[in-house]
């Protein structure tokens, strides 16, 4: 959809790699990028999401206004956000000060 030009790195699914809530492929994400786990922080919208998040104890973001298929659970969201415009780079920096 050229995106790509403006990604540092897509890693979606695929038949060989494992599926969320599996943590690895956000491990991955996590190293392929040279980011210790203490200043990530995992954006999603769904059950699932957090607990990919959760397993691989990286910071979670929420976005309420989108896919949530289900109550979630602990840990907290560390942020919980219902509009994109709203999310602000100052709000992500904060969460792993």
């Amino acid at each position: 959809i050229g995106l790509d030009a403006t990604m540092a790195l897509i890693h979606g699914a695929a038949p060989d790699r494992p599926r969320k809530p599996d943590p690895s492929p956000l491990l991955d994400v996590v190293r392929n990028l040279n980011f210790d786990i203490q200043s990530a922080v995992f954006v999603g919208d769904s059950v699932v999401d957090h607990e990919t998040a959760a397993a691989a104890r990286i910071r979670f973001a929420l976005f309420t206004g989108g896919y949530i298929n289900g109550e979630i659970g602990a840990p907290d969201p560390a942020l919980r956000f219902d509009a994109w415009r709203r999310l602000r780079a100052a709000d992500l920096l904060e969460l792993v000060r």
